[in-house]
């Protein structure tokens, strides 16, 4: 089953910059790697190989719901974050000041 999660519209991620004069860009790498898998899930994620089954231990790029999963994810850790967006891999730091 597709979890229920929307992801940000980008209109929305450049509306909520306004005002600000401070910026990062954050470009995490292969971001969704960083995501363990519950062992629940590990066998939804078998592939087989001449070698054998193997299962991913972390989300795997092309999965279906990984950016869903890692969006929800990655919000629920920003949201007590002040001056942050997401948006999948992406984030934006931004401030109106240096000190911000």
């Amino acid at each position: 089953k597709m979890p229920q999660y929307s992801l940000p519209r980008i209109e929305d991620i450049i509306s909520s910059l306004s005002g600000s004069v401070m910026f990062s860009i954050i470009d995490l790498e292969s971001a969704y790697h960083q995501m363990p898998l519950k062992e629940s899930c590990k066998h939804l994620t078998t592939i087989a190989t001449p070698f054998g089954l193997y299962q991913y231990n972390r989300l795997p790029f092309g999965l279906a719901s990984a950016p869903i999963l890692w969006q929800k994810a990655i919000d629920q850790i920003l949201s007590r974050v002040k001056g942050t967006r997401c948006f999948l891999d992406d984030i934006v730091v931004f401030g109106k000041s240096i000190k911000e």
